[in-house]
């Protein structure tokens, strides 16, 4: 362990919680135009758990990347693992990018506000 290891796993683990506190604003503001909402969000956060779990070069490129960079539910976690490990990623995502697990969850939450301000201006009570 060095201090560089020791200090990429609480990066990590806010980088984490940061993207999926993002996901519950997305689903949140989903909300305001669906009935069916916790169907949509699971897609995201129960799928995308089961899809982290196992390695992202198992996946194509397409689907790769959307973890990675659409929906980075998988940037807090495999770039820190592959740091953590000491292993090169076979696809070749560099080691220095788990570093910026921080700055990927702010741009992504910072997206998700975003959306938030979009759905809240167009919003329409029942009127009740």
């Amino acid at each position: 362990w060095t201090p560089a290891r020791l200090a990429i796993v609480p990066l990590a683990v806010l980088s984490g919680a940061a993207i999926y506190s993002g996901l519950a604003v997305i689903g949140a503001t989903i909300c305001f135009w669906t009935i069916k909402t916790p169907e949509v969000i699971n897609v995201f956060t129960a799928g995308g758990s089961e899809a982290a779990s196992y390695p992202v070069s198992i996946y194509s490129g397409l689907v790769r990347n959307a973890f990675l960079f659409v929906v980075p539910i998988a940037f807090a976690n495999y770039p820190a693992a592959l740091l953590l490990l000491g292993r090169s990623d076979p696809l070749g995502l560099p080691a220095w990018a788990a570093w910026l697990a921080p700055l990927v969850a702010g741009l992504f939450c910072g997206a998700a506000l975003l959306f938030w301000r979009y759905g809240v201006s167009k919003y329409q009570s029942t009127g009740s």
